[in-house]
């Protein structure tokens, strides 16, 4: 496969009102096109197919339900383990549990850490990566 380079990148949040890191990475065009700020040292090069349509990287933002509690919170395993996949960020933090199981947290890893979620939670909290 062909092989492209990606870059975390900062842009104005319209939303929060300031200037934030975008929760992907993205090719140097298509931050361009978002009048962002890439990172220049934060290049990673790879597989043109792991884009979406827009240049971001990855290409879908990945939900892991465990039964247990993330083992970077506490030393127990993970559990038993289901993982769905969502092409916005708020989509995947919108999505319900599953109810086939009885998962009990809920991460997702962004640029810079990752988000988790307890079940009877609505807040998702942000764990920077050290």
């Amino acid at each position: 496969m062909p092989k492209t380079t990606v870059y975390c990148f900062t842009g104005f949040d319209i939303k929060e009102g300031k200037s934030i890191t975008a929760k992907r990475m993205a090719t140097l065009e298509a931050i361009k096109g978002f009048n962002g700020v890439p990172l220049m040292e934060t290049a990673k090069e790879v597989d043109i197919s792991e884009l979406d349509g827009d240049g971001h990287y990855p290409k879908y933002f990945t939900v892991i339900y465990s039964t247990k509690n993330f083992p970077l919170l506490n030393n127990d395993s993970v559990g038993k383990q289901k993982i769905k996949e969502f092409p916005l960020f708020e989509a995947a933090k919108a999505s319900p549990f599953p109810t086939n199981e009885k998962y009990l947290f809920a991460s997702i890893q962004v640029v810079g850490g990752w988000y988790t979620l307890s079940a009877g939670s609505s807040v998702w909290e942000f764990h920077e990566k050290k």
